[in-house]
């Protein structure tokens, strides 16, 4: 049987990861040396990035072309870009508060406490573990294709693979070979960043979710165990074991219903802002789709991207749906339960756990937007819509 700790890293092994290597997750405790390093080399990366994204909105506000089509595919990449840095911005400010989620769900009541708590916990983690692999080794791959194809497909006429502006002219081999390394640089980094973020918040969500598997667990060994006791024991010993598993139940129902809005609170603004960009891209993405011969290059880079930001937006939804219901299955345990048997005041903490079982968590970005799958299908509507039209 796997270890807590093993059974807990399964969802954060690979994210973390990945981080450290774009160079906005510093490791703890690192040697002053090693740490002055990696502050440089995080500086480094974040500052392509950053200026990425300033040189997209200059040149788009710079430009001059009357290309429609043009001026859309760079508008969307910018805003993609812009998203991306605040998820940077956010990350950074908000890495202490991340830092404290992950350690209290290694302690009481988080913790496993039985070997099937730990089954539980370990066969779910796995499962995460394995979207998470699939959903980054595709974005890993795609922005690489993507950024080489356009480096290569620019090469003879010398322009520059993405929208950009630079206060110089790179009309010279050596230093458009420069400027178009930096782009496709900055342009992969930010890609791999972007799904890693969104698969930090998918594990996130999804470790709230087993949380609440382990509580609906507990539940049904309570109920096992208080009727059991209720043959073995007096009814002072009864009552006693009665109020303690109750009030450990509720208490850990309550703390993780406390964790869950820690992460929306954390995550809730991004996430608003990413979902209306990515509406926006997709919907537009399948217009320029429908606008662009289906055996061409460029239909393959709209698909790929098409691909890539349907990916992302149905992540997000689908974490925020999962946990939705899981908190809504709570009611199902109590109310499959022999609660006739319990004490009055076993009855009245019942109570209380079927009232905010009957108000489920709900991801909410600011009162603007539930994340689920309505929403996740609402941007798919929209987006066919589109295309209908056009």
């Amino acid at each position: 049987m796997p270890s807590q700790e093993n059974s807990s890293m399964l969802f954060h092994r690979e994210t973390f990861l990945f981080l450290r290597y774009i160079g906005v997750w510093k490791p703890q405790n690192l040697p002053k040396w090693k740490s002055i390093l990696y502050n440089i080399y995080s500086t480094v990366t974040v500052t392509l990035i950053m200026t990425f994204c300033l040189s997209q909105f200059s040149g788009i506000i710079l430009s001059k072309s009357a290309n429609v089509k043009a001026l859309m595919q760079n508008m969307f990449l910018a805003l993609t870009t812009m998203c991306i840095c605040l998820k940077i911005i956010n990350l950074f400010c908000c890495r202490s508060k991340l830092i404290n989620i992950l350690e209290m769900l290694t302690t009481h009541p988080f913790e496993c406490q039985s070997s099937e708590e730990y089954s539980i916990c370990y066969k779910f983690s796995r499962r995460v573990r394995c979207l998470s692999i699939l959903s980054i080794a595709y974005i890993v791959i795609a922005p690489l294709y993507f950024a080489i194809e356009e480096v290569l497909g620019n090469l003879a006429k010398r322009t520059l693979p993405f929208s950009g502006w630079f206060p110089y002219d790179y009309s010279s081999p050596s230093v458009w070979w420069c400027i178009s390394l930096y782009l496709a640089i900055s342009l992969y980094l930010e890609a791999v960043f972007n799904i890693v973020y969104n698969a930090l918040f998918f594990e996130l969500m999804m470790r709230i979710v087993a949380q609440v598997k382990i509580l609906k667990h507990r539940l049904q060994v309570m109920m096992t165990d208080l009727g059991n006791a209720m043959s073995e024991n007096s009814a002072e010993k009864h009552l006693l074991l009665e109020r303690h598993l109750f009030r450990d139940c509720v208490e850990y129902h309550v703390v993780i219903l406390r964790m869950a809005k820690d992460i929306n609170s954390i995550f809730a603004t991004i996430m608003m802002i990413q979902y209306l960009i990515t509406s926006l891209v997709l919907s537009s993405t399948v217009y320029l789709m429908s606008e662009t011969m289906l055996a061409s290059r460029d239909f393959l880079k709209l698909t790929v991207y098409f691909l890539s930001m349907f990916q992302q937006i149905f992540m997000l939804c689908y974490a925020g749906h999962c946990t939705y219901l899981e908190f809504d299955s709570i009611g199902d345990v109590l109310y499959t339960c022999n609660w006739m048997t319990l004490s009055e005041n076993s009855k009245q903490s019942m109570k209380l756990l079927l009232v905010n079982a009957k108000k489920p968590f709900v991801f909410d970005c600011g009162g603007l937007l539930k994340l689920d799958m309505e929403a996740f299908k609402n941007t798919l509507m929209f987006a066919y819509s589109i295309y209908n039209i056009f």
